[in-house]
């Protein structure tokens, strides 16, 4: 509540949920030498194991009341506004459905990183800072941001190459979806050949623009 900073973790199945929230209050622990001493969620069946260990540790778990999302508050609203933004990206960029949780990654990693209106700090610099962490920085740089999903040109290391095929491409063609490092110097580009995402820093994107005026679906085809 207080830095509205957010960390998104998609899983495949409600009964990841208790093991998920466990992981990554251990990882907390790890950078801070504490657990969070606070915890809100609805009283979902998902969470019961997680309720049991945050007793055991004497954390505090609210549950909200059935049905009653507002009581939830900033984290409600939080992962619909996240949905939202993840959602118009992926249907822009015309990606593949297996993607959507890029989506939201890239998503959260960038809106951790805008300073609200009123606001001094972006949220990842406020939480950095009340929670003793690494990293001095006054501002963010988003100089680095593309279009998501937009093509990339993902250059092949000399060592990656047949060095007896001199005309072949010294560039395979992926597509942008994520951001690795404070200022993404690390591009997460998506292969659809194999159908994987892999890290790579030396990329080159082509960015197509939408036209001045938007007359219907032949004037310009989501995806391209």
């Amino acid at each position: 509540d207080a830095s509205r900073f957010r960390t998104t973790i998609c899983i495949a199945k409600k009964g990841e949920a208790s093991p998920t929230l466990i992981s990554w209050a251990e990882t907390f622990k790890n950078h801070t030498g504490y657990y969070p001493m606070e915890w809100r969620f609805d009283n979902g069946t998902e969470f019961l194991h997680f309720q049991k260990w945050a007793k055991e540790k004497n954390l505090t778990v609210s549950p909200s009341s059935a049905y009653a999302h507002e009581q939830n508050g900033v984290a409600e609203f939080s992962g619909h506004y996240v949905m939202q933004i993840a959602r118009t990206m992926h249907i822009d960029g015309g990606a593949p459905k297996e993607l959507w949780t890029e989506a939201c990654y890239t998503t959260t990693y960038v809106i951790n990183r805008l300073a609200r209106l009123g606001e001094k700090e972006a949220p990842i610099l406020a939480w950095r800072k009340a929670m003793g962490l690494r990293g001095d920085e006054t501002t963010t740089n988003l100089s680095f941001l593309r279009v998501w999903y937009s093509k990339a040109y993902v250059h092949q290391a000399k060592e990656t190459r047949v060095q007896g095929m001199k005309m072949d491409p010294r560039a395979w063609i992926g597509f942008l979806v994520g951001y690795e490092g404070d200022n993404g110097h690390c591009f997460r580009i998506y292969n659809p050949k194999t159908k994987k995402v892999t890290v790579h820093r030396d990329v080159v994107f082509w960015e197509p623009k939408a036209p001045k005026t938007y007359d219907g679906a032949a004037d310009f085809q989501i995806g391209e």
